[in-house]
């Protein structure tokens, strides 16, 4: 039983040994080598692998420059392109805020998110967002309890952007008794 020791028929760069014994038949080049693969990259893999270079999935980062600019991010046999552009960068918006997002984010999705902090007309802060409330055209609605004072003499607990009416007992008396109605249902 001796080693075969011929070069491997199977071999891809036709220098290595076949490792089987010499009744066998010599089997795939396993021995491990480094290529060139078209991409430019090189990988190890076994030396009958080489024969299909074209089905070697190469997993370096492929670094083409995309038409935004940027490095494309993708593994070198995924297609440039095929994914959007991840890279982050700083976008001025129209209401002069700048915000982080990524390159491929369409405009149309980018909201501001800095607090709008404009005065209602109630007299309270906007809670919403620059973004929100479409730069400071329409606000957004005003959560806080109002707490004007009404003509029956309570005060309003409603929330501003909510119409000022009274739910409490109406504190009007007679000499024949107290009211008895609730301010909102007295005409």
């Amino acid at each position: 039983m001796k080693p075969c020791n011929k070069i491997n028929p199977n071999c891809f760069l036709k220098k290595h040994k076949c490792k089987k014994i010499c009744s066998e038949k010599c089997g795939p080049c396993k021995e491990i080598i480094k290529i060139k693969l078209n991409c430019g990259h090189e990988i190890e893999c076994k030396c009958y692998e080489a024969k299909e270079q074209e089905k070697i999935q190469c997993q370096s980062t492929c670094n083409k420059i995309l038409k935004c600019g940027h490095k494309c991010q993708l593994k070198c046999y995924e297609k440039c392109g095929s994914k959007p552009c991840m890279e982050l960068v700083i976008r001025k918006l129209s209401c002069n805020h700048s915000i982080e997002v990524f390159c491929s984010c369409p405009k149309y999705e980018i909201l501001c998110k800095e607090k709008c902090n404009a005065t209602l007309p109630c007299g309270h802060k906007c809670s919403g967002t620059c973004g929100k409330c479409l730069g400071g055209t329409l606000h957004a609605k005003c959560k806080k309890t109002c707490e004007k004072n009404l003509v029956c003499g309570h005060r309003c607990e409603q929330r501003c952007s909510a119409e000022c009416i009274c739910y409490k007992q109406c504190p009007n008396r007679c000499p024949h008794g107290e009211c008895g109605e609730l301010c909102c249902d007295i005409q």
